[in-house]
């Protein structure tokens, strides 16, 4: 167990060394957006994004994660990589092929001057994730590291360049992202020497059938995942307007950082968990872990709730006030999205995606019909609340259906236990009052040292080893 915990830990640490720096200068340049831009217009980007997320597993097929998958099992075995990327690469020329002509079939109908990149983010996201998904399948995180760190900052720049310089508004966003994931596929594409494993007769029909029948149960689940996380935008935005789809987006910019380090830790998770599925001990394994995270993330969630009265007027412009109050729902829901993450690896690393996607519908309407139902009379809350109860009803669905395929067991006492510190801090934050918020984050940083105290003593043991022997990642 403690050699699949460190190993658990340097894949972690790499990736994350990768992203964070990127995405921490990028949340600071929020006071930066937020002063310049009007909420109309962030609505308007956060809205195009949000269509990227629902399209792209639609014409990807979500192959670039059954190619990830597949590698796994031929690690090392270049003329199996070779078979793999082909294939899957001449699939999604067809993919895109088939997505451009649409798009030009029903763009006239598209009344919006930013159209265009609903086609070119769909069309480079395809390409990177694909790229991606065999770096880290050829075992190369580090590459995956970098790509994602130059991505991320090459979108910054461009993101100041545009906005804060050329002041041109929500199109130096939209450029932004463009501009990132170029980098990103000229970067994969040299150091992975992408054309060595590209053949046009290494299409192999077993491959793709095989990844297929892996990769497309994945899309009614990403589809779900979309309706919950994303749903929320297309719904504000028809019962209210764009300007509260703005104020929506800021406020998700918060519990988005929580998102960010789970995003790259779940990496280094599904690879983990995958490699050693078939272990003698993989479910007290999983058990141990999964209790750790439960209460690392809990206590990430914690903090930055109880420490958000006290930032919030720093890095958010008065005219987006409104999203103050519904922060601590959606970092709470993003908890719960991460519980639902940590269940999940199991389908993946059993090849059966199809629990997955049973169980993320199975929340996707719940929160649709939430959201329908209560929008007009709750607002934004509505919006929040219905994300948070579809996540925690897909977290109680999820660890019940895991059951099927290895035995987790949480610790109920630690979940009773938990309730406290979040009760003082869900009380502390709405009421308003300084002296009792100034307790709850006091309390908060308490519990969370002394309930991690293991977990983060092992890590720490775990990085000073790496870096004693010159391997700091």
């Amino acid at each position: 167990m403690e050699n699949r915990t460190r190993q658990l830990a340097g894949t972690s640490a790499m990736l994350l060394a990768g992203k964070i720096g990127s995405q921490l200068v990028s949340f600071l340049l929020l006071p930066l957006y937020t002063a310049i831009l009007a909420p109309q217009a962030y609505g308007i980007v956060d809205l195009f994004n949000t269509y990227t997320t629902l399209l792209l597993p639609i014409v990807s097929f979500q192959l670039d994660m059954g190619l990830f998958r597949f590698m796994l099992d031929v690690r090392g075995r270049e003329d199996q990589h070779k078979k793999m990327l082909s294939t899957v690469m001449l699939i999604n020329g067809l993919q895109v092929a088939v997505y451009a002509l649409i798009y030009i079939l029903v763009q006239t109908h598209i009344h919006s001057e930013y159209k265009i990149f609903l086609l070119l983010h769909v069309v480079l996201n395809v390409a990177s994730n694909t790229f991606l998904q065999f770096a880290r399948g050829r075992g190369n995180n580090s590459a995956y590291a970098v790509a994602s760190f130059l991505s991320a900052t090459v979108m910054i720049l461009l993101n100041v360049l545009f906005v804060a310089v050329l002041r041109i508004g929500a199109l130096g966003l939209f450029l932004g992202v463009v501009g990132g994931n170029v980098a990103q596929i000229i970067y994969l594409f040299f150091s992975q020497k992408i054309w060595r494993y590209f053949s046009i007769r290494g299409y192999d029909r077993k491959i793709a059938k095989d990844i297929s029948r892996f990769s497309i149960p994945l899309i009614p689940s990403v589809i779900s995942w979309w309706t919950i996380n994303a749903s929320d935008r297309t719904v504000i935005a028809y019962f209210l307007n764009t300007a509260a789809n703005g104020i929506y987006s800021i406020a998700s910019k918060f519990s988005a950082m929580i998102s960010v380090v789970y995003n790259i830790f779940y990496l280094a998770w599904s690879e983990t968990v995958s490699q050693h599925i078939d272990d003698a001990d993989i479910n007290s394994f999983l058990s141990s872990t999964i209790n750790d995270l439960y209460k690392l993330f809990f206590s990430f969630c914690l903090c930055l709730i109880s420490v958000m009265p006290f930032v919030f007027p720093f890095f958010v412009n008065v005219q987006y006030n409104e999203a103050k109050p519904l922060i601590p729902i959606l970092v709470m829901a993003v908890f719960f999205s991460i519980l639902c993450g940590l269940f999940s690896v199991v389908f993946h690393a059993r090849k059966n995606t199809k629990e997955n996607a049973k169980t993320a519908i199975f929340a996707a309407i719940i929160n649709l019909a939430i959201d329908i139902v209560f929008i007009r009379k709750l607002g934004l809350y509505a919006a929040a609340l219905a994300t948070l109860i579809a996540f925690l009803s897909m977290t109680v669905y999820r660890y019940f259906s895991v059951q099927k395929y290895t035995r987790i067991k949480m610790s109920g006492k630690m979940v009773l236990f938990s309730l406290f510190p979040a009760t003082l801090v869900f009380v502390a934050y709405y009421t308003g009052i300084v002296g009792i918020q100034v307790i709850a984050f006091a309390f908060a940083i308490t519990y969370s040292v002394l309930a991690n105290r293991k977990t983060l003593r092992s890590l720490i043991t775990i990085v000073l080893e790496r870096l004693r022997k010159g391997n700091p990642l």
